[in-house]
């Protein structure tokens, strides 16, 4: 893998075959333009679950067509985080494209085992 040190300017991401690809737009240290493509994001959201329940099965099966693009969960891990200062189990929700987070986030939220979903 190539280093580059440069200044980033913006960002964006494209899907491109139903893939997120992020752009990053910078100036070289020498004062190039240059630009990034990041081909390995994937898009996620943390689910903070209530006491003593996975929704991990409810997660998974969430989807949702809008504007003729279709959103999914496409897999869940488990994640030690800190909430308010206090460490706690998390699940790391990972979603096709990052529209799908903001998308989806109401339908996670009123999920039974799910206390909160954070971006």
């Amino acid at each position: 893998m190539a280093t580059v040190q440069f200044y980033p300017v913006d960002a964006t991401y494209k899907v491109v075959g139903g893939k997120p690809q992020v752009y990053l737009f910078g100036r070289t240290i020498k004062g190039d333009r240059i630009c990034i493509i990041d081909q390995n994001v994937e898009p996620y959201c943390y689910v903070i679950p209530k006491t003593d329940q996975d929704p991990s099965a409810e997660l998974l099966k969430l989807h949702k067509e809008e504007r003729g693009e279709h959103y999914h969960v496409i897999r869940v891990e488990q994640a030690q985080k800190k909430y308010l200062e206090q460490p706690i189990n998390a699940l790391k929700v990972f979603t096709n494209i990052p529209k799908a987070v903001a998308s989806l986030k109401q339908e996670m939220r009123e999920l039974p085992g799910v206390k909160s979903v954070h971006e």
